[in-house]
């Protein structure tokens, strides 16, 4: 027993001494230096692009078989702007010998330094990586029986990426994308085993203006085949900083599991959770890269104030209702292919509004965009600013463009509301349609229900030149004219049914260039009625009595006017707004009237003619004998706020003189009359 443990101790001593000397032999006596040449050749022949190795090879066998180099090359597709695809300073690879020999791969520490990936595509869609895919999908796959042995486990000791730069430049987007100071560190990677990992780097886009510093750590779960990776959990930290975020940065804050599938080009974002814009976030989102990047997946958005998160971004928003901007929610089935990003099954959660709809947004030069929404009631007046700010936001409106903002997008736009309050105005059913495209916008159909009647609208806003042009066509059919009035602009002095219809047009946005370039047509219908602050009976009765003119009966202390119609047509010329057919009927009066209104100058000047009828029992009165049948002319002068209504006496005193001397003239002739045939009967009778 003792010889034959010394033969086999001898035996193993020889073959570790052989196997020693023998690898010992390859490092001397073999140089990977010498192979240069044709590993350049052969990555030529495979690819079409030139390898450069500027660095020598260095090579180990033992205890791991390995390969070191530096300042390696791969030459751009040709008709590309950078001259290489791909470069780094230093690669070392090692896998250990022992392992290898039973069928496993166990390979040291990865190391990687100093990468530069430059990915490009030209506006035709070619990239520079194009030639590389064609080439592998060209070739033959190998059969089973020429198959190399697949090593029966894969251990990497670890991953250690540092100063790595990926570049990708879209010419058919205008895109410039860098990814810098990446670096990646793992521990040891095992099948079935979990693996730390840690990545960080620095995000900058050209395109969005945009800069970001992104970190990553996670466990990868490495499976059997190496293509498919799972990392879970996953956390994602970063602060971006760029056009249009805060100037603190924007901080978002993630956790999720993710499982990518390198062969089908597949990637999936489980249980994603975490903050966003101070926002709460949940959703499960997948993503392929076969022809076009795809993402798809629900999304869930929450917090409990918008206000916060506004103020959070830098918005600072006074609303007359203080408490709104709470409580917010977002739910959508969320898509992106390519250009073209969806929201459907869009559900939105704010304060007491609720909205659904869906909505899609296709990138470019000039983006588009289309939606449709339902919402179940909005009070705009609670989210615009207090009463006190308005002078402060007429100044900004005044200043600066607000249609600007229109433009950015071309719009196809749809928006149901079941109630809606605006300015004061309650409606109910309304609709709303808007198209845009190339800075000119239409509103239409405008539809709504409100006190009583119907609404419809067209409206046209053509921004091409600095000072926009605005048409807006207005049709109002049996609304409820006092409640309208008084909720709009607190005006009480009329009310009644009625008709409007309206096309008007101005040209700019601030007050005097509306005031100064109101044009169109206008026409009204109202029915019974009443004009309310002005007894124009009583002012007449009143004028009368001074001019010793009698009117029998009681007038009526009711500081209005009735009518069973009023109706009218306006023509506005450079602001200047006239009128010449007005004409109103009621139980005592009969009213037609000219003048005009002048918006620059903020004035008016009307005549009203006013004609009693012989009944005054619609205005509390019984007879007016001596003013019926004569036009008393009412005269509306002075500031268009504080308007002056003047009876103009010398007409009535006019016709009342008129009156009486055909009175007297007809007395005087009949009594000449009466002389006249007295004498003649006389003499034909002889008497």
């Amino acid at each position: 027993m003792p010889k034959i443990i010394k033969t086999l101790f001898i035996a193993i001593m020889s073959l570790v001494i052989l196997i020693g000397v023998g690898l010992t032999a390859v490092v001397t006596l073999v140089n990977p230096n010498d192979f240069k040449p044709q590993i350049v050749e052969l990555v030529e022949k495979q690819t079409g692009r030139q390898l450069t190795v500027d660095q020598p090879l260095e090579l180990t066998l033992f205890p791991s078989i390995g390969l070191s180099t530096g300042d390696v090359r791969l030459s751009n597709a040709t008709g590309f702007s950078v001259k290489n695809f791909a470069q780094f300073d230093q690669l070392v690879l090692r896998v250990k010998l022992m392992p290898l020999l039973k069928q496993q791969l166990e390979a040291d520490t990865v190391v990687l330094r100093g990468m530069r990936l430059n990915l490009e595509r030209k506006a035709n869609g070619q990239t520079n990586w194009d030639d590389l895919v064609a080439k592998s999908s060209g070739e033959t796959p190998a059969k089973s029986s020429d198959a190399a042995v697949v090593p029966a486990a894969l251990v990497i000791e670890g991953v250690d990426i540092d100063d790595a730069q990926i570049t990708w430049v879209d010419q058919l987007t205008g895109e410039r994308l860098s990814i810098t100071k990446m670096s990646l560190q793992s521990s040891g990677i095992k099948a079935g085993q979990s693996t730390d990992v840690s990545a960080s780097m620095k995000l900058q886009s050209a395109l969005h203006k945009l800069t970001a510093e992104v970190s990553l750590s996670g466990q990868i779960k490495a499976a059997a085949d190496p293509s498919k990776l799972v990392i879970s959990p996953l956390s994602l930290v970063a602060n971006a900083m760029g056009e249009g975020l805060p100037k603190k940065g924007l901080s978002v804050d993630l956790k999720t599991n993710l499982a990518v599938d390198l062969p089908n080009q597949t990637a999936r974002l489980e249980k994603l959770e975490g903050n966003l814009l101070g926002m709460a976030v949940t959703a499960d989102l997948s993503a392929t890269a076969k022809d076009e990047l795809q993402v798809k997946g629900g999304l869930t958005l929450s917090a409990d104030s918008l206000r916060a998160i506004l103020s959070g971004l830098g918005v600072s928003l006074e609303t007359a209702d203080s408490s709104v901007l709470g409580a917010f929610s977002l739910t959508a089935e969320a898509q992106q292919f390519g250009q073209t990003i969806s929201l459907d099954k869009l559900a939105l959660s704010l304060d007491e509004l609720r909205v659904n709809g869906s909505a899609k947004l296709i990138q470019g030069k000039v983006p588009s965009v289309s939606a449709k929404v339902s919402m179940n009631g909005l009070n705009v007046d609670l989210y615009m600013p207090p009463a006190s700010n308005k002078s402060s936001a007429k100044q900004t409106a005044d200043s600066a463009n607000p249609l600007g903002a229109l433009f950015v997008a071309n719009v196809d736009a749809q928006l149901k509301i079941t109630e809606l309050i605006a300015q004061k105005v309650k409606m109910t059913d309304v609709l709303v349609e808007a198209k845009s495209k190339d800075k000119q916008l239409r509103v239409y159909p405008m539809k709504a229900k409100l006190y009583g009647g119907d609404f419809s609208g067209d409206i046209k806003i053509d921004a091409r030149k600095k000072e926009p042009f605005i048409q807006a066509k207005k049709v109002l059919r049996n609304v409820q004219l006092g409640p309208l009035l008084n909720d709009r602009l607190a005006f009480d002095k009329l009310v009644g049914i009625g008709d409007i219809q309206a096309d008007m047009s101005v040209r700019g946005l601030d007050e005097a260039a509306i005031r100064n370039s109101l044009n169109g047509t206008a026409s009204f219908n109202f029915r019974d009625g009443a004009v309310k602050g002005v007894n124009i009976a009583k002012l007449i009765r009143q004028a009368g009595a001074l001019l010793g003119v009698q009117s029998s009966g009681e007038v009526s202390d009711q500081n209005q006017t009735d009518f069973t119609s009023l109706s009218g047509s306006i023509k506005a010329v450079n602001g200047v707004v006239s009128n010449s057919d007005l004409s109103a009927m009621s139980p005592l009066l009969r009213l037609s009237g000219k003048g005009s209104v002048n918006l620059p100058k903020d004035t008016v000047d009307y005549r009203l003619a006013v004609e009693l009828v012989s009944s005054l029992q619609g205005q509390g009165g019984q007879a007016a004998d001596q003013l019926s049948g004569i036009p008393v002319p009412v005269r509306i002068v002075g500031p268009l706020q504080k308007p002056q209504f003047k009876p103009e006496l010398d007409s009535v005193l006019k016709s009342k003189a008129e009156q009486e001397l055909k009175k007297k003239a007809k007395e005087k002739l009949d009594e000449k009359l009466k002389g006249i045939l007295g004498d003649q009967l006389k003499g034909l009778f002889g008497r």
